[in-house]
């Protein structure tokens, strides 16, 4: 199956972002899976190869390709530095005020040379200190120095956390709002596919 290219990948196209609905989706509603799948844009030998596979024709494979693809997704995300990030999820703040807009542009600069994979990566762990600290059959598994320096990573992190899964989240979301229009459009046209209109009246 195709894989990107991701050596020297100057801006975040999200290509294969429509991968991360279609597994969301891929259990209950494989067809949701497989428009969201469809909509990707894959080389035609790669989307040729896939039209005659199980990827395609099948509930299994359908959730396959989507876990696969979705995989590729968030790695090449991770790879992505914080501020190529902000260009791409900048369409889903356009309904804040300038202000805000700015803020959060801020909040993305502050950590723009930084993979995004990196920063997640520091994020995750510090919480997980924390979370295994409130548990009291943990307790006294980690020294006070490294539970401050994991607070200070959190406050440092969780703003620009907290905002890319809302921007991310949101994206996911306009994918979702495109498929399923997609999807009623298709069940319309099969619905009335074998309806014969009347004759027009002579005049």
């Amino acid at each position: 199956m195709e894989k990107a290219n991701k050596t020297n990948q100057e801006k975040f196209d999200g290509k294969y972002l429509a991968a991360e609905f279609a597994l969301q989706s891929s259990k209950e509603n494989p067809t949701l899976a497989k428009i969201a799948l469809d909509g990707i844009k894959f080389s035609d030998e790669t989307k040729k190869l896939l039209q005659g596979s199980k990827y395609f024709s099948t509930k299994e494979g359908i959730a396959e390709a989507s876990k696969i693809y979705a995989q590729e997704s968030q790695l090449i995300e991770y790879k992505q530095k914080v501020n190529t990030l902000f260009d791409f999820y900048k369409e889903g703040i356009k309904s804040l005020s300038k202000e805000n807009q700015s803020k959060v542009k801020y909040v993305y600069g502050k950590f723009g040379d930084k993979n995004l994979g990196d920063v997640l990566g520091e994020y995750n762990k510090a919480s997980s200190i924390i979370e295994y600290n409130e548990d009291e059959s943990l307790k006294g598994k980690f020294k006070d120095e490294e539970i401050e320096k994991a607070n200070k990573t959190i406050e440092k992190y969780e703003t620009f956390v907290e905002a890319y899964k809302i921007m991310h989240s949101g994206k996911l979301q306009e994918i979702q709002s495109l498929v399923t229009k997609k999807a009623n459009k298709m069940a319309l046209e099969e619905l009335v596919k074998e309806v014969k209109l009347p004759a027009p009246k002579k005049k």
